[in-house]
């Protein structure tokens, strides 16, 4: 039995035949990816809830705890983030506890504050940018562990914690505002 090998002519016309097959094929998958990201293209926009937020700075035993201090921070964590979220967070002007423990946070509606958009290569792997800001907030009072949770703590107002208030008109800087009130409830424990 005598074997047979293909000729250089075969070889070179089966190479060509497995190019020509690939470069279809990349040609596809190029053409897929492109009808991907511009099929499921999304934007989105978002704001924080405007409204009056009390919050209630209670000890265990649900004791108001008062002169609290409510500090609020960038994402880096070490710079305050005066005037956003909250409007009444200004540089030179802490926001204390009273005696009923009640710190009243406010955030003026502004329309759109923040969104993203992107798409999904091959309607799956996701691609582009998407966040909401991220806040970190801090009350620390004397006799009592320091207390660090994120804002949106405060601003998840679908919260079944979260007793709404009626609808009142808040005054700031001169403005009159129609905005809904939330009393929030937080607990720091004692040393």
């Amino acid at each position: 039995m005598n074997a047979v090998f293909p000729t250089k002519k075969d070889a070179n016309r089966s190479l060509k035949r497995l190019g020509c097959l690939l470069s279809i094929l990349l040609a596809f998958i190029l053409l897929l990816g492109v009808v991907s990201l511009s099929t499921s293209f999304y934007r989105w926009d978002g704001a924080f809830p405007g409204g009056e937020f009390y919050i209630h700075v209670q000890n265990h035993l649900g004791e108001p705890v008062t002169g609290a201090i409510l500090n609020i921070y960038q994402k880096n964590r070490t710079t305050p983030s005066f005037g956003y979220p909250f409007d009444n967070y200004v540089s030179g002007q802490s926001l204390i506890s009273d005696s009923t423990g009640e710190i009243v946070v406010l955030h003026i509606p502004r329309g759109i504050e923040f969104g993203g958009g992107g798409s999904y290569l091959f309607w799956v792997i996701p691609i582009g940018e998407s966040y909401v800001p991220d806040f970190r907030c801090e009350i620390s009072a004397d006799g009592y562990k320091l207390r660090i949770f994120p804002v949106s703590l405060i601003f998840n107002v679908s919260d079944e914690n979260v007793h709404p208030i009626p609808t009142q008109v808040v005054e700031y800087k001169g403005t009159a505002y129609t905005l809904s009130g939330y009393d929030r409830i937080i607990v720091v424990d004692n040393k």
